[in-house]
Formats: C-alpha cells, structure tokens, sequence
C-alpha cells in the first residue's frame, strides 16, 4: 500500500480556480501543509480559512517539496515556473517535484521539463 502521510511535506499550489481550488482544498482536509498563489489573490484566499498560507508570488513556493500547478494554459504555465518571479527560477531554492496539472502543449511541457531537470526539480 502507498504512504498517504503528508507529515513533514509542505506543498505548493498555483492556480486556484474552480478545479485547482478544489484540489487544493482536498489537501489540506486531508492534513497537508500547503501554500498558494493565485494570479487574482481573491480567489485563492478563502484557503487561508482551511490553514493555508497564501503567498504574493510563485517565487514564494520555491522551497516548497511538491508544488502544483494548474493554470489557464502554456504561457501561463511557463511565466509561473520560469518567468522572473517563477517557482523554478530562484536559484538554489527549487522544489523537489513538480506536479503540472494544466491543460498545455507537448511543447511549452517539454520546455519547462527541461528546464525544471536543470535546477534539479523533478516534474510529473
């Protein structure tokens, strides 16, 4: 049988919309210690009621283990994890998993793939 137990992961979330919201809702019922950014920082804010910490940017996910992503598509998909305030750009900082969830193109999740291996970040 998998091990469940979140004890000790801290998980990121971009994308609270109507699917990410819920999944990110499920997390922390489930006893997850989880942070999240939204694009619209309204949307993502009701989480903070279940105990999630909302944060100002991608970049404040970096140190997260798992960090999820569910957003509108590949341009937003790659300013959120390579763009200046990305979850992949911070240097040392990186999470050890990435797990997309977006709706994207073979291309844009090649590009972030590769770039997410070169800072040593795993991606699902």
């Amino acid at each position: 049988m998998a091990n469940n137990d979140l004890t000790g992961k801290t998980i990121g979330w971009i994308g609270t919309g109507r699917m990410g919201y819920a999944m990110a809702e499920r997390l922390l019922k489930a006893g997850a210690d989880l942070s999240a950014w939204n694009r619209t920082k309204s949307k993502a804010e009701p989480l903070a009621e279940l105990g999630a910490t909302i944060v100002d940017n991608p970049a404040d996910l970096a140190g997260c283990d798992i960090v999820f992503t569910m957003v509108g598509g590949p341009a937003d998909f790659i300013q959120v994890t390579k763009g200046e305030n990305g979850v992949l750009a911070q240097g040392d900082k990186v999470p050890g998993l990435l797990i997309d969830c977006t709706s994207i193109s073979e291309e844009a999740s090649r590009e972030v793939r590769e770039f997410a291996t070169s800072v040593g970040t795993a991606m699902i």
